[in-house]
């Protein structure tokens, strides 16, 4: 695994620049339990397709969002 600490900035460009979507997507079992007033913790699976017939590939997913200037944002995610 690896772990990184993004600036929105670069988190930006990779999406705009470099990432490669895949050819199908769905979420799959999401769990969204509070945490205070201020917070939600997500878990759950998604379906990741590779297409050319191929099948999909499940993956977890956790994420904490927390409240900034009146929305929820990102702000931890594991993948």
């Amino acid at each position: 695994g690896e772990k990184t600490f993004d600036e929105w900035n670069a988190i930006r460009r990779y999406y705009a620049e470099g990432w490669n979507k895949p050819a199908t997507f769905e979420w799959r079992d999401l769990s969204y339990e509070p945490i205070g007033a201020d917070a939600v913790a997500i878990v759950g699976l998604f379906d990741w397709g590779l297409g050319e017939g191929r099948a999909p590939i499940t993956l977890s997913y956790t994420a904490l969002l927390t409240r900034q200037e009146g929305e929820l944002r990102i702000r931890l995610e594991d993948e």
